[in-house]
């Protein structure tokens, strides 16, 4: 997707790449999600013992225009 000021790509796995036409300035990895297993409070991470990461971009997305 692109006008006259920004073109974005948008891949596979739902990541996207912005580009500032103007600046030229490149934004990679946009929309990446990790979720992990935390035992920790609000101050301080706690690593699970058995945790198991969830990442995004892993899949394939469905991608629509509304």
């Amino acid at each position: 997707m692109e006008n006259e000021h920004l073109a974005v790509e948008i891949h596979a796995g739902g990541q996207m790449t912005l580009t500032d036409k103007r600046s030229g300035h490149v934004y990679a990895g946009l929309n990446a999600f990790e979720d992990e297993a935390d035992l920790g409070d609000g101050w301080n991470h706690g690593p699970a013992a058995n945790r198991r990461d969830v990442l995004s971009g892993v899949g394939t997305a469905q991608i629509e225009l509304l």
